[in-house]
């Protein structure tokens, strides 16, 4: 499930970077800007149940983030989960980037905080 966020993630830069590496100044389609970000929105959502469920299982009250999640986490979970972390968070700041660059930050939210760790 973190990986695919990622990979969603990954997904929204192209659909942002892309018009404009095939012509400059072009803003991105509308439509598939959406449709990418409601499946990172989805993926996103399952990834907050996960959490959820895992950190209760730790003993950790509901609604624990990913963070709360490392840090009760046994090893080699711990590790894995801290190295998501990064992962999630630098894919969210090239999203943020490409929306900048597209001008189109308006239009995705991107720019509006993107991933939430939760």
């Amino acid at each position: 499930m973190l990986w695919r966020e990622r990979d969603l993630l990954g997904a929204v830069v192209s659909v942002l970077v892309e018009p404009r590496a095939e012509s400059p100044g072009r803003l991105p389609a509308a439509r598939p800007v959406a449709e990418a970000l409601a499946a990172l929105d989805e993926v996103q959502c399952r990834r907050r149940l996960g959490v959820d469920r895992a950190g209760v299982a730790l003993g950790l009250p509901a609604g624990c983030t990913l963070a709360d999640l490392a840090a009760a986490a046994p090893r080699p979970w711990d590790d894995l989960l801290r190295r998501h972390i990064v992962g999630l968070l630098e894919a969210t700041s090239e999203v943020v980037a490409a929306a900048d660059m597209s001008g189109s930050d308006g239009e995705t939210g991107a720019g509006q905080g993107g991933v939430g760790l939760a």
